[in-house]
């Protein structure tokens, strides 16, 4: 495979040496177009469209796709797949990241939990458009209980533009 991609470099550097008078020839610009088009190819295959890495590593991987719980119904959104998690850090504190769904899509959840302690520092769950957040004043009253990497985040959520409040329960997986 490496030959067929440097085969069109080499016939540019051959046809471009042996052509003294600086013009360029239909062999040289057909080459440039096989080499400019063969190199995002592969590079495509590396990132996803938003440029990220398309597999996580493993300190960012989830073990399942998070249990949602809204109102007392669970949350059947496919797009949600299964969670990314990860450590990271806010304002000089630790935190455990989780990460579910494509970002910026119109179904995604983002949870921040400070380590210390194990409090909610912030939730975000787009569903179906519609997007639900811990709001400042209900994260005195949400609770994260974690045993053996499982993790448990109970909080009342808010939808955006609106004062229209739900209890909201997510479990997720986290290794990290």
């Amino acid at each position: 495979m490496a030959l067929w991609a440097s085969a069109p470099l080499l016939a540019f550097g051959i046809v471009a040496c042996g052509n003294e008078d600086g013009s360029t020839s239909q062999s040289q610009q057909t080459s440039a177009v096989t080499v400019t088009e063969t190199a995002p190819a592969q590079s495509t295959q590396e990132s996803d469209a938003a440029g990220q890495s398309a597999k996580p590593s493993a300190d960012e991987q989830g073990d399942q796709a998070p249990k949602i719980t809204l109102s007392g119904k669970e949350v059947k959104d496919p797009a949600l797949g299964d969670g990314r998690c990860s450590r990271g850090e806010d304002d000089g504190r630790e935190q455990i990241q989780f990460e579910s769904g494509i970002n910026d899509s119109a179904d995604e959840l983002d949870i921040d939990i400070d380590r210390a302690g194990l409090r909610l520092d912030s939730l975000e769950l787009e569903l179906f458009d519609v997007e639900w957040e811990v709001k400042d004043e209900d994260k005195a009253g949400a609770s994260v209980e974690e045993q053996d990497g499982n993790y448990t985040v109970t909080a009342r959520v808010t939808k955006d533009d609106t004062d229209e409040k739900q209890d909201i329960e997510v479990s997720f997986r986290c290794a990290v």
